[in-house]
């Protein structure tokens, strides 16, 4: 079950809300693919052809903000465990190029208003499945 996070600034107005987590669907790989785009899917079924049936994967909605723009995104994010492997993790890039930085949005971060740099007041509106 996943959880709805409003993000709000007290100083510019910006709002919007952001579905993290995971859904009733994404418990399936081929619904799990639908959230990436092609060189995401294409890297993701270069790795489940090797690995097959013994891949352990862990996929959330996760709260994005990008290192170079400050853009904020609920972006996908799949983990592919594997035994005494290093995990891969799969996650789209920022429309400018750039790099997200990864949260749950409960943790402990400051988030910042990409429009003025004021920190977002976060508040959790709902759930989802």
């Amino acid at each position: 079950m996943g959880y709805v996070l409003q993000l709000y600034c007290n100083r510019c107005n910006k709002a919007k809300e952001y579905r993290l987590g995971q859904g009733i669907n994404d418990r399936k790989i081929e619904n799990i693919l639908e959230h990436f785009g092609l060189p995401e899917r294409k890297r993701i079924n270069d790795i489940l052809k090797i690995y097959d049936t013994e891949t352990v994967w862990n996929y959330q909605k996760v709260l994005g903000i990008c290192r170079k723009c400050g853009e904020v995104e609920d972006i996908p994010r799949l983990q592919i465990l594997r035994e005494n492997e290093k995990t891969v993790t799969i996650k789209p890039s920022c429309r400018c190029g750039g790099v997200y930085r990864e949260t749950d949005g409960m943790e402990e971060v400051q988030v910042l208003c990409p429009r003025c740099h004021s920190v977002f007041t976060k508040e959790i509106k709902g759930i989802w499945d």
